[in-house]
């Protein structure tokens, strides 16, 4: 293959990498004018709606009861709990510590490949990741103990390892559920239906929003969300995914986080300094041993696959 050919997918990979770093900002841009969970389930039906719509009239959304709801419960999983969950967390802490404890998702796959599904064991590499993570994470709230005074702002902390812990488990499920459907369609029948769903939850938990009387700025925020950061960013992965490495496609959950705290910090005046500077260096490094080790398991795993999974993929 001419090395020119690549061009258009490092195009698509570097989109990935800035572009999903910018939804934690529009994220808490919009939940100032509109209720997480409530907001989240706008944001994926309208993408899900447009994406459905699009694979409907071209005759290519035929799918079996079966794949639907095998579809639904990893909507449940990553896109209720993963995303959405987020949504509603950012009402709470800032959009940097949002992206990255969002980064830990492949300390919880590898903790979830290990304990719950037994798919893969640890190596040494996974070990000294783990430990590289933790202590990471710890100096990072080290320079914010005085915040857990602040009860909503530990609902948010604890809101975010859930949204952690949802989207790792919904990607090691997603791996072992193989299902026969275009990727891209599956992923929109999950954002419909999770965005549904969502929407059910935040107006049971109390939300309350009438879209008629959304402000500019949450609409704006809304249509990002829903066009750029799912729509263009996710086709961009796939496309990015087919023609590069998972590995090399994988640097972008290394760079999210970086681009999203640097935004708050600029934008939204969030807090950044030399100590969670370092600490967010540690803690990327220790995702990064993880996610090398975790990746050369199942390669070895899965040698007669063409494509194994990495624990940064996502679905």
């Amino acid at each position: 293959m001419p090395r020119n050919s690549l061009f258009p997918a490092y195009v698509a990979l570097a989109g990935v990498c800035f572009l999903w770093g910018t939804t934690y900002l529009a994220i808490k841009i919009g939940v100032e004018y509109v209720p997480g969970f409530i907001f989240a389930g706008i944001r994926n039906i309208l993408a899900g709606a447009l994406t459905c719509a699009f694979f409907l009239l071209t005759g290519k959304g035929k799918i079996s009861k079966e794949v639907f709801w095998i579809l639904f419960k990893r909507g449940i999983l990553l896109i209720v709990i993963g995303n959405a969950m987020v949504h509603w967390a950012e009402q709470y802490i800032s959009s940097g510590l949002a992206a990255i404890m969002a980064a830990m998702v492949p300390l919880w796959m590898a903790a979830f490949s290990v304990l719950l599904f037994k798919s893969v064991r640890l190596n040494r590499l996974m070990i000294i990741g783990l430990i590289l993570g933790f202590v990471g994470i710890v100096a990072i709230f080290s320079d914010s103990l005085d915040e857990f005074a602040n009860p909503k702002y530990t609902v948010g902390i604890i809101a975010m390892v859930a949204a952690s812990m949802g989207w790792a488990l919904g990607s090691v499920y997603s791996s072992l559920k193989k299902i026969d459907v275009n990727p891209i369609y599956g992923a929109g029948v999950q954002m419909l239906t999770a965005g549904i769903i969502s929407i059910f939850i935040g107006l049971g938990i109390g939300e309350r929003m009438n879209p008629l009387e959304m402000p500019m700025n949450g609409l704006w925020a809304v249509l990002y969300l829903a066009i750029i950061g799912s729509i263009v960013t996710y086709n961009a992965y796939m496309y990015a995914l087919s023609k590069l490495s998972p590995t090399r496609v994988s640097i972008y959950a290394y760079i999210n986080p970086v681009v999203a705290v640097l935004l708050g910090w600029l934008i939204l005046d969030e807090k950044l300094n030399l100590l969670i500077g370092i600490s967010i260096m540690i803690t990327l490094l220790g995702v990064y041993l993880v996610n090398k080790g975790f990746s050369t398991k199942l390669i070895k795993k899965q040698a007669s696959s063409e494509e194994p999974m990495s624990a940064t993929d996502t679905v």
